[in-house]
């Protein structure tokens, strides 16, 4: 995956290898980390659609139910972060809100979906533990922030 286009093809660069888990590694917890660690449990979850598939074991209407929610949530999270890089605000604090939003939409649902994020092999112990803390900072940070860009929207409009 390129640094710059967040919409790559994610199967096709997971299949030929570009896309592993390791380069979630030490990366700090910025746009491409999250966009990455998306993009690759959604392909581990194509994968392993593959593989039940394949054997005929466990229900397959969950596992496609995962792998769209995953592919979903992989949009989202990727049109997200483009869109902030592509944003043209002149206030620098919209911008941090949007960043901030970001990382702490991004993490919840790293969180919430854990146990895929694992298995993927894109979340380590460590960066649970990073997340963790990140989304109990930014839940405290960002609540006057959103009060402030939605009045800062209602009165632009």
């Amino acid at each position: 995956m390129e640094d710059e286009d967040h919409h790559s093809d994610y199967l096709i660069d997971f299949k030929e290898g570009r896309l592993r888990a390791e380069s979630t590694r030490g990366v700090p917890l910025n746009n491409k980390f999250f966009v990455r660690a998306f993009a690759i449990r959604a392909a581990a979850t194509v994968a392993n659609f593959g593989r039940v598939i394949e054997l005929m074991r466990g229900d397959s209407r969950t596992e496609l139910c995962n792998m769209a929610r995953a592919h979903c949530q992989y949009v989202v999270i990727s049109s997200f972060a483009s869109s902030i890089d592509n944003v043209t605000v002149e206030r620098s604090d919209i911008r941090r809100v949007l960043h901030r939003l970001f990382k702490f939409y991004a993490s919840n649902i790293i969180l919430r979906y854990a146990p895929e994020f694992y298995l993927s092999e894109c979340l380590s112990l460590e960066i649970h533990r990073e997340l963790d803390s990140l989304n109990r900072t930014l839940a405290e940070e960002i609540r006057p922030e959103i009060v402030g860009l939605a009045e800062s929207i209602r009165f632009t409009t």
